[in-house]
């Protein structure tokens, strides 16, 4: 069996979701990977010992921005997900395709996490309008309530 370092691991799950090559010296496509690495860990499917808390971005881990910045040497192609990842994989990315009505593929994947995040660790007891309103409240530019609404729902089918 053929093991992968962290950052190739990080690297093949950026371009299996997002179908393309990511550059994390760029910051939109670290803030993508947050989200990714944030929906894989809420399904159950761990992607490293990481841990999140809240950031002006929606969640966010220190360790999991510390493994970006680590060089992929070899092929990302080789890796090889379970299939459970590969699943939920497919349904990330399914989801990103969608996206929003207002909000394009990378607002959709920010509002997808963020959403979540808000209705799990920081107001589980908010109704899903409660929670809208919290996302445009944290991060003003999320002002769509209908997409806001879809986030949550969406969210919670891929979390499920």
């Amino acid at each position: 069996m053929r093991t992968h370092t962290q950052s190739q691991l990080l690297h093949a799950l950026f371009e299996e979701v997002l179908d393309s090559t990511p550059d994390f010296s760029q910051f939109e496509h670290r803030v993508l990977m947050q989200k990714i690495v944030f929906l894989m860990h809420e399904k159950g499917i761990s992607c490293g010992d990481y841990t999140f808390v809240w950031d002006q971005r929606g969640p966010f881990s220190a360790l999991l921005s510390d493994d970006m910045k680590k060089e992929c040497k070899v092929s990302t192609r080789e890796v090889v997900f379970s299939q459970q990842a590969a699943s939920t994989i497919g349904a990330i990315r399914d989801e990103t395709k969608k996206h929003g009505n207002v909000y394009n593929r990378d607002m959709w994947l920010e509002a997808l996490a963020s959403v979540q995040y808000l209705k799990r660790y920081m107001f589980p007891t908010y109704s899903d309008q409660a929670i809208a309103k919290k996302l445009t409240e944290y991060k003003p530019n999320f002002s769509s309530n209908s997409d806001n609404i879809r986030a949550l729902r969406a969210s919670r089918r891929l979390t499920a």
